[in-house]
């Protein structure tokens, strides 16, 4: 089982820890072509992102080819509900276009027992559990998170530290 020691969330030290974060976990690992073009689309967006004709102080980081995380530093500009949904629909853009799932609330991303990021649907998480795939133990990513600050430290912990454990026997 991979410690929760081995696994260390380096997000650039530019973001603010106040900073508003959005987590998209896509369904499978991307592909590193894919990362690479993600990369040159995503930093556009950022570069670009507004709230009401006011930039906003954005940033974003891909983690373990799986998650896009977008991030917003509300402390001059904050993130309006017309950006936060140009953000959904950009999102939308990149699953359509790379045909990968990123917008599923329901699916659970945990270090299986072979050390890759695996996941389950949040209903079926307690069939894993009594089959023993997932233990008291294993990592799981807390994606409800909000904050930089709160990823630093509580984006990736043990189920039985997490809101997942009520859906657990």
């Amino acid at each position: 089982m991979l410690s929760i020691k081995h696994i260390e969330i380096k997000i650039k030290e530019r973001i603010s820890p106040n900073a508003k974060v959005w987590i998209y976990q896509a369904a499978r690992p991307f592909t590193q072509s894919e990362v690479d073009k993600l990369n040159d689309q995503i930093a556009a967006f950022v570069q670009e992102w507004a709230a009401h004709g006011n930039e906003l102080v954005a940033d974003y980081q891909i983690f373990f080819n799986r998650f896009i995380c977008l991030f917003v530093d509300e402390s001059g500009v904050t993130a309006s509900g017309c950006s936060i949904d140009s953000s959904v629909h950009f999102i939308k853009s990149l699953k359509k276009e790379h045909d990968i799932s990123l917008l599923s609330r329901t699916d659970v991303a945990y270090v299986g027992q072979d050390d890759e990021i695996k996941s389950v649907d949040l209903h079926t998480l307690n069939d894993a559990f009594s089959e023993g795939q997932i233990t008291n133990e294993t990592l799981v990513f807390n994606n409800l998170i909000r904050t930089k600050g709160e990823m630093e430290t509580n984006w990736v912990i043990p189920i039985v530290d997490s809101w997942h454990k009520r859906m657990l026997d």
